[in-house]
């Protein structure tokens, strides 16, 4: 049975970026924003209970299953890839397979989905918590009653019979609208229940990433979808007298810093050059016709800026001192800017 603390980037992986520590323990050193550290790998890329909890009465779980029956496959594909002469064609379905497989078990991609939601809500909150702009968005700034407003203004009217009243229907709307919209001015009260349903949301998302993840493994431990993608690439490997590290989004897609971004975030279609190291000093390169050369360090920048938390490096560097400050500048920024556009749309529409 697999043990509590679960790999998310197996140790295959982690080893080929390592160096011999004390003992048999392969180390490596691993690059947040705030700090750095060396330890060994089975320390690294790690969480307690991150794909299920231990099994009490020896049911096979989804960590078991991800550890026994798919981690061979991908121990094989890594093998081959480390062995494999330069100028010798790499099979495309097993890039393809590798990449799938290792990008959407990350714990990127939970935590960023958690940070996305959050700040959509978070900037929801902030808008309807301005008066101006919430009536905007409940659509109260129309002189007239239109929407779910009006609808419910006409079940009320039929409700009360009030057409037997001699009270006409148009003149209900008329005053019914502007007496609602004159108690929700005064009336603050009546936003605190959605703001607090809202805060409550929040608390949760992290719950929400983590079993939504743990559903998709469960289902397609690599998706067909993405592999198919991948698979219309043209792969071959690159060797380099640098070392490269290891984003913590396993592969980025782009050939700059300004159009990289973690491959998990680009779009099936979008897919152009798709670059991921597999080794300290080897790099596997998907492209979109004629293969790409790319250098040591710009891989390593697009590595840095694509990573959400950290990095692995094969050892404590100069280099990967500053390449730590750009940890997460382009996917938090590319994050930021998409929950902007959305929420300015919304107020848009109004």
């Amino acid at each position: 049975m697999a043990g509590t603390n679960q790999h998310y980037i197996p140790q295959s992986l982690l080893r080929a970026f390592g160096k011999q520590g004390k003992g048999k323990e392969v180390q490596v050193a691993v690059y947040t924003r705030q700090k750095n550290f060396v330890t060994s790998t089975r320390g690294a890329a790690a969480q307690r209970y991150f794909y299920s909890e231990l099994s009490a009465d020896s049911t096979r779980t989804l960590d078991d299953r991800i550890t026994e029956e798919y981690e061979p496959r991908i121990n094989f594909i890594l093998a081959q890839l480390h062995q494999q002469a330069i100028a010798t064609p790499v099979d495309a379905a097993q890039a393809a397979e590798l990449i799938a497989h290792l990008c959407v078990r990350t714990a990127q991609m939970r935590e960023s989905f958690t940070h996305g939601t959050s700040q959509l809500l978070s900037g929801a909150i902030e808008l309807f918590n301005e008066p101006d702009t919430r009536w905007k968005l409940m659509g109260l700034d129309n002189p007239e009653p239109s929407g779910v407003v009006l609808e419910e203004l006409n079940k009320l009217y039929d409700q009360m019979n009030l057409g037997s009243m001699g009270i006409p229907r148009p003149l209900f709307l008329k005053r019914g609208y502007e007496e609602m919209k004159a108690q929700i001015r005064k009336n603050s009260v009546i936003m605190a229940p959605i703001m607090e349903h809202a805060k409550t949301l929040t608390k949760g998302l992290a719950g929400v990433a983590a079993a939504g993840q743990k559903r998709a493994l469960a289902e397609e431990a690599a998706p067909e979808q993405r592999i198919a993608a991948l698979a219309t690439l043209s792969w071959s490997l690159q060797d380099f007298g640098d070392d490269l590290i290891l984003p913590d989004c396993v592969a980025v897609d782009g050939s700059t810093r300004e159009d990289c971004r973690a491959f998990v975030y680009r779009a099936n279609e979008e897919l152009r050059h798709v670059l991921m190291p597999v080794s300290r000093r080897r790099l596997l390169v998907g492209s979109r016709g004629i293969p790409s050369e790319v250098t040591a360090g710009l891989a390593n920048l697009m590595f840095a800026v694509c990573s959400w938390q950290f990095f692995i490096a094969h050892d404590r560097a100069p280099a990967s001192d500053a390449l730590a400050l750009l940890i997460g500048s382009a996917t938090k920024t590319w994050f930021d800017a998409e929950i902007s556009a959305a929420l300015a749309s919304q107020l848009s529409s109004r």
